[in-house]
């Protein structure tokens, strides 16, 4: 993962959760997460619009982990050919460190698939197939892929980057 693309989602997962949101979209938001099998137990998603690039960033936590998916906007019904996803875990619930992280293998097939946009709710719905890997490093950490699968339903809010 390129530095901008992580300084970009660090930045758009703090703006939106420090940003006063509409309480009717904040409960309706739900990312539904599978990581190798296992369902996630709970996780709360963010969704965020920035109107400059047209780019969506849907963020989904559970616990120690951040996981994050941008694309440009789309049409509904179409299936996304190119997109970034990661997941960047830190090692205690609200920790501003990072143990580790993970990105899209694109050596392997994954699928984006947004089902239904509605512009006058911001909402957006998808299904997603990923492979995202952690590289070898020198520290002694093998390289290591999940296989992240579900679904989101996100309201999103607006931003100007």
């Amino acid at each position: 993962m390129k530095p901008s693309m992580l300084f970009i989602c660090v930045l758009a997962l703090l703006f939106t959760n420090c940003k006063k949101r509409d309480s009717d979209n904040d409960s309706s938001s739900l990312m539904n997460v599978r990581k190798n099998g296992v369902q996630w137990s709970e996780s709360k998603a963010t969704g965020t619009f920035n109107t400059r690039d047209s780019v969506i960033s849907i963020v989904g936590v559970e616990d120690k982990e951040t996981f994050t998916i941008r694309f440009k906007k789309p049409v509904s019904g179409s299936r996304i050919e190119k997109f970034e996803a990661a997941s960047i875990l830190a090692p205690a619930r609200g920790s501003a460190v990072i143990s580790d992280r993970y990105q899209l293998d694109t050596t392997k097939s994954n699928k984006l698939q947004i089902l239904v946009i509605e512009n006058t709710k911001k909402r957006i719905l998808g299904d997603f197939y990923l492979h995202l890997k952690r590289k070898e490093e020198a520290g002694g950490k093998a390289a290591e892929t999940y296989i992240y699968q579900g679904r989101f339903d996100v309201y999103y809010e607006e931003i100007s980057l």
